[in-house]
């Protein structure tokens, strides 16, 4: 009898554990190279959103020309990519005045524009592991 009773409970928590394991979402990850005009994005952003609008956005950093995002459900996706100038900041009023003379931008610089050929473009995300490159103009 205890050994009924124990196979019963041992088959009842598999089938609970793989119903479980089964409900989960499937999720991607994606990562590339992204360049504009030709050159290495230094430093920016890259954004994925559902085109349907149901679901999560995903999204990371692009460092040195390269992004990888974790994470990603698999599916209809619109692209955003910002990508942005350093820009030096002064760190003393000596600084400032010589990045006045020398009309220095002290702002934060987009150097992407939204309407890049190649930016806000739809791409579908497959499941798995999956590699993307963007070269806008």
């Amino acid at each position: 009898m205890i050994k009924l009773r124990l196979t019963v409970c041992t088959l009842a928590f598999c089938m609970l554990l793989s119903a479980v394991i089964g409900c989960g979402e499937a999720t991607s990850s994606i990562g590339g190279k992204v360049t504009y005009k030709g050159q290495p994005v230094q430093n920016g952003s890259i954004t994925f959103q559902p085109t349907d609008g149901k679901g999560p956005s995903a999204g990371g950093t692009i460092t040195a020309g390269e992004y990888r995002v974790e994470g990603i459900t698999p599916g209809s996706k619109l692209v955003e990519i910002l990508g942005f100038e350093a820009i030096p900041f002064a760190r003393t009023t000596e600084e400032l005045a010589a990045q006045a003379q020398a009309n220095v931008q002290t702002e934060m610089a987009d150097q992407i524009p939204a309407d890049a050929e190649g930016n806000n473009v739809t791409i579908e995300v497959k499941p798995g592991d999956t590699t993307q490159d963007f070269n806008l103009n």
